[in-house]
C-alpha cells in the first residue's frame, strides 16, 4: 500500500488554459519582439490605460455635468478622438504580441478602422490600417495635449 505522500498529486491544469492570467503575463513579456520596430520607442501598457482612463474622464466630464457650452466642442472632439487611438494602440501592441493569434490582429485592424471612420476616412484591410494608426499614435505623442477649461494651467 502507497503511502500518504506518494499519493498526494499536483493540482490538474488543462493543457490549454486559456485564463487571463495567462493571456496577461505572455502579452506583456513578449511585446519585444516584434513591437521595437512597429512602436519606437515602445509605449507602456499601463500608462496608456492611465491616460485612455483621463481620456475618457474628461470627454464624458461636461456631459455628466450638463455645463458643456463651458467646454470648446474642438477640445470634446480631440479626446473622444484619444480614447479611439488610444484604443487601438492598445489593441495593436497585443495583436504584436503574440502574431499567431490572427483574431487579436483582427480587433486591432477594426479598432484602427474605428478611427479611420471617426477621422472621416475611408476604411482599409486591417494591417494598412494598423500601420496608419503607428503613424497617428507618434503625432499624438509629440502634440501638445489640451488643458480642461477649469486647468489653473489651461
Amino acid at each position: 500500500m502507497p503511502s500518504r505522500s506518494s499519493r498526494a498529486t499536483a493540482p490538474k491544469t488543462h493543457p490549454d488554459d486559456r485564463s487571463l492570467n495567462h493571456l496577461r503575463y505572455r502579452a506583456l513579456a513578449e511585446p519585444t519582439r516584434q513591437a521595437p520596430t512597429a512602436y519606437d520607442p515602445l509605449p507602456s501598457v499601463p500608462r496608456l490605460l492611465t491616460e485612455l482612463g483621463q481620456e475618457d474622464f474628461w470627454g464624458r466630464y461636461a456631459q455628466i455635468r450638463g455645463d458643456a457650452e463651458h467646454f470648446h466642442p474642438d477640445y470634446l472632439a480631440t479626446r473622444r478622438r484619444s480614447v479611439l487611438l488610444l484604443r487601438a494602440v492598445i489593441a495593436d501592441l497585443f495583436a504584436l504580441a503574440d502574431p499567431a493569434n490572427t483574431r487579436a490582429a483582427v480587433e486591432a485592424g477594426r479598432a484602427a478602422n474605428a478611427l479611420r471612420r471617426a477621422d472621416w476616412l475611408l476604411t482599409c484591410n486591417g494591417e494598412q490600417a494598423r500601420s496608419w494608426l503607428r503613424g497617428q499614435f507618434q503625432k499624438w505623442e509629440t502634440r501638445e495635449h489640451p488643458h480642461p477649461p477649469n486647468c489653473p494651467g489651461g
